[in-house]
């Protein structure tokens, strides 16, 4: 069975938002995953000031879409949030 349909089994039916980010994005549901992060888990981490797991995440997303013709990467050399390494 491929990993592609097991990530996607795994995204519906953990109730981690995390999570189910992660799988979709292993599962290759690239918009989904997206609007997962946009929506549930970008506002937390920012109002946590958890920038670096959200850096780590869009870049997880950003590497996964490298494989992906017509896809243009995400841009962090100039963040909105200023994210000190």
């Amino acid at each position: 069975m491929p990993l592609k349909w097991i990530s996607a089994a795994k995204a519906v039916r953990t109730s981690s938002v995390h999570d189910r980010a992660f799988f979709r994005i292993q599962a290759g549901d690239f918009n989904d995953a997206h609007q997962i992060i946009l929506d549930q888990i970008a506002p937390k981490a920012i109002l946590d000031e958890d920038h670096e797991f959200l850096y780590e995440l869009l870049n997880e997303l950003n590497e996964s879409q490298r494989d992906i013709t017509g896809i243009t990467s995400f841009n962090f050399e100039t963040p909105c949030i200023n994210v000190a390494r």
